[in-house]
C-alpha cells in the first residue's frame, strides 16, 4: 500500500473508494487514508459485500445511487 499511497498523490481526480467493511482486504483504515489523499473523493462501505465487481450485484441500489450522485457532482461540462 505504501507505493500506492506515494503514487496516488500525483493524480488529481475525484474518486469513489468502495470498501467491504470488516471483510475488506486492505481494511477500512487504509481505505480512509487513501480517500484523504485524493481531493473530492468519496468513501463507501458496502458491509458484507463480496470482492470485485460482484459488490454491485449484491447491493445495486446503494452502488448505483452513490455512483450516479458522484458522477453528477463531478461531471465535466463543455
Amino acid at each position: 500500500m505504501g507505493k500506492l499511497i506515494k503514487g496516488i498523490r500525483k493524480y488529481i481526480m475525484p474518486s469513489v473508494i468502495y470498501n467491504r467493511g470488516a471483510r475488506s482486504i486492505c481494511g477500512e483504515e487504509k481505505s480512509k487514508r487513501l480517500v484523504s489523499l485524493v481531493e473530492e473523493s468519496r468513501y463507501l462501505v458496502v458491509h458484507n459485500g463480496s470482492h470485485g465487481p460482484h459488490i454491485g450485484r449484491e447491493n445495486p441500489n446503494l452502488m448505483n445511487d452513490t455512483t450516479l450522485s458522484f458522477l453528477e457532482e463531478n461531471s465535466i461540462s463543455g
